[in-house]
């Protein structure tokens, strides 16, 4: 079982939890009702965002070759895992980011949402030059 509903999630790769949360947070409802659910339970947020750190420690997003694949690609898809994504779906997450506020969130877990959203608007800005 992956999630019941009631607890954290548990046994998901990595990937998984890192593209659920920023799937969420590509879409201003479905980011309005996460916010809401973290009053129920701040360390299900705790634990998606670590993997969004992890994710974001990788060596991979310091690679030239990566920025420029990035850059360049019309319609860039990140992997991650066996998991795939369109890019657009990062950039919205990213936007959405910069323009809420999560005060329900835990210090580190907005910590990692900023550096996310910093980190893809900076690719974004190389895209649209």
């Amino acid at each position: 079982m992956l999630w019941d509903g009631l607890s954290k999630p548990r046994a998901a790769a990595p990937g998984f939890r890192v593209f659920a949360l920023l799937r969420v947070l590509s879409d201003a409802g479905l980011a309005t009702t996460l916010v809401s659910m973290t009053n129920f339970d701040n360390g299900c947020i705790d634990d998606l965002t670590e993997a969004l750190r992890m994710m974001m420690l990788s060596p991979w997003w310091q690679r030239v070759w990566v920025i420029q694949e990035v850059v360049v690609s019309k319609q860039a898809i990140v992997r991650y895992g066996i998991l795939q994504s369109p890019w657009e779906m990062f950039v919205a997450a990213s936007r959405h980011i910069t323009t809420s506020h999560y005060a329900s969130f835990s210090p580190q877990s907005s910590k990692v949402l900023q550096h996310f959203a910093r980190k893809i608007q900076s690719f974004e800005r190389l895209r649209e030059e």
